[in-house]
């Protein structure tokens, strides 16, 4: 819980794909509606040591960073990011666009990826090239789609199976 910008308790049930999805969304938000920064509702996480982020643009072509939070440790090159969350230990690599995501830490996105309205869980490495939230019926062969259909979630297990590795029946690689 924690108040939102008019002063109003604020709380939100995060869990379905949507929910938390929108939740970190809204965060970006011009006037989002939980105010992180309100220090009489200080939010406390789990401190993270981590060198800053790094931002290497080289090109002119590549639109950078717009209304997204980023958190400690990232290396963005090159790579175009709008209305996103991203976690801390994120690598984004050359030419790649991430719209409307939330990407939670550890995570490798490859060079020339397209992703729009994904969650993009813990650790995953994004293979080069990789397009998801362009193709909806590809999406849904490759990844979950919540019951909207709006937010698609991606896990490594998931991108694994992408790649021909067998799952075993306790979900562990063969």
């Amino acid at each position: 819980m924690g108040r939102n910008t008019e002063g109003e308790i604020y709380w939100r049930d995060v869990g379905t794909l949507d929910s938390f999805w929108q939740s970190n969304i809204d965060l970006v938000s011009e006037n989002p509606q939980l105010d992180i920064y309100d220090q009489s509702w200080p939010i406390r996480g789990n401190p993270i040591q981590a060198y800053p982020s790094k931002f290497f643009y080289k090109h002119s072509n590549v639109h950078p960073v717009d209304n997204s939070l980023i958190g400690g440790g990232c290396v963005i090159t090159d790579a175009s990011i709008s209305n996103s969350v991203l976690f801390d230990h994120i690598k984004i690599d050359a030419f790649s666009k991430v719209d409307h995501c939330v990407v939670l830490p550890q995570v490798k996105i490859g060079k020339n990826c397209v992703l729009k309205n994904c969650i993009i869980d813990r650790e995953c490495e994004i293979p080069d090239g990789m397009q998801i939230g362009v193709d909806r019926e590809e999406d849904k062969k490759r990844f979950r789609i919540s019951s909207t259909g709006k937010v698609i979630l991606v896990t490594s297990k998931m991108l694994k199976i992408l790649e021909g590795q067998e799952i075993g029946e306790e979900g562990h690689l063969d």
